[in-house]
């Protein structure tokens, strides 16, 4: 049976929802921490509390907007989050004093949880075949990380010339005129899935069983073990990004610039890592991505301006920019071989969650680290050793590809 729309239309309608929503926020929030501190006169890790606001409200929005997407359709779930994003980034711009913005930086977050990275993939499991499930999943981290290309330059532009707080401003209108017409018009407005056979019918009548039998599997919350060193680490690293090159010696726009670069790695890294899971077990992609995510964290310490220290940051940009995100492409494809594909948007919030709450610690880590030791190095070498610890969890997670269960 012919599905009655286009998956790869609603792939296009998601990947602009994930483009705006992660490029103005996790992939730019290290262009307006300096801003932060310098405005309201507060200290690093009091900005990177920002950080961890939005981040906190959006990882609990995540379980929330799975278990929305098991009773309710996509496209009312994404646009309600579209408006809050924009809501909380409009307050924002009229933030008084460093605490309100947080409380706006909140709201922002919860909307970036409902309508990004839970609903999307979730959208993906039920619109693509199995066999595209990585392509599709690759296609939209790839589009998250074209907005870590633009944004951050652009945001920065944006900044020297109207101000953070009009920037801002911005920001809540183009959620409102092009991430919501997107969500209305692109994704799907029922929550069942096309046609992919008897099977997945079956699976249809998926139970609170199936779904508490997932929870107790041991090898799910090795998978939430994992997805929590590797995001606790490269969440403390993204958001501290440009002031740690700024340390380094570069300029405020030509950080910016490389951290554009690290997106078009980035972007890279996702289609290939989409690209290979056809190929191989996902297990051997994330382990020699953390591998070399690391590689690319010990490249940071030695960045700056000189002819070494370019040469560094190079190796920075090209090995942690392409493999740093890929957690998020091959995570749902391990969720998938792990527990199957009952509930798969509420496994996959609630997932999100646990790590999300322990990841978003990230960024107050870093700051902590930076004004104890004034020094970014010893917060990047912390870095460096979080993600090295999530090869051992990782081994355990290879196992056979299942239909509808735990294998």
């Amino acid at each position: 049976m012919k599905p009655a729309y286009n998956p790869w239309l609603i792939i296009f309608g998601l990947a602009v929802i994930l483009f705006i929503g992660f490029g103005t926020t996790i992939n730019s929030m290290g262009v307006f921490a300096p801003e932060y501190m310098k405005s309201f006169a507060v200290s690093a890790e009091k900005a990177g509390n920002v950080s961890t606001a939005f981040l906190l409200t959006m990882t609990i929005a995540m379980p929330f907007s799975g278990w929305l997407m098991d009773y309710f359709p996509a496209k009312r779930i994404m646009a309600l989050g579209v408006l809050l994003s924009a809501a909380g980034f409009i307050l924002a711009h009229r933030a008084m004093s460093i605490d309100s913005l947080m409380i706006d930086m909140a709201l922002s977050g919860a909307g970036i949880g409902l309508s990004t990275y839970v609903p999307a993939f979730t959208v993906v499991s039920y619109c693509l075949p199995e066999k595209h499930h990585g392509m599709g999943f690759g296609v939209l981290m790839a589009a998250a990380s074209a907005g870590g290309i633009f944004m951050p330059y652009l945001l920065a532009k944006s900044i020297s010339e109207i101000g953070w707080k009009s920037s801002e401003l911005v920001i809540g209108g183009s959620y409102l005129f092009l991430s919501l017409p997107a969500a209305l018009l692109l994704v799907p407005g029922r929550k069942a899935a096309p046609d992919h056979g008897a099977q997945d019918l079956a699976r249809e009548g998926a139970t609170q069983t199936s779904l508490l039998k997932s929870i107790c599997s041991p090898k799910y919350w090795i998978w939430v073990l994992v997805m929590s060193l590797i995001n606790l680490s490269a969440l403390g690293i993204v958001v501290f990004t440009i002031p740690i090159l700024v340390a380094s010696g570069y300029q405020q726009q030509t950080a910016a610039l490389i951290v554009g670069a690290i997106g078009i790695a980035t972007f890279l890294g996702s289609l290939l890592a989409g690209i290979l899971t056809s190929r191989f077990h996902p297990v051997w992609i994330m382990l020699a991505a953390i591998t070399l995510s690391a590689v690319g964290l010990g490249a940071l310490l030695k960045s700056g301006v000189s002819a070494s220290g370019l040469f560094f940051t190079l190796i920075f940009v090209l090995v942690w920019g392409s493999t740093f995100n890929l957690i998020n492409v091959v995570s749902p494809l391990l969720l998938e071989s792990v527990c199957g594909r009952n509930r798969f948007g509420s496994l996959l919030g609630i997932g999100n969650f646990i790590s999300g709450i322990i990841s978003s610690l990230g960024p107050a880590l870093v700051g902590f680290m930076l004004d104890r030791t004034h020094t970014y190095d010893t917060a990047i070498f912390i870095c460096a050793a979080i993600i090295l610890l999530s090869l051992f969890p990782t081994i355990f997670l290879k196992t056979r590809a299942v239909a509808g269960g735990i294998s």
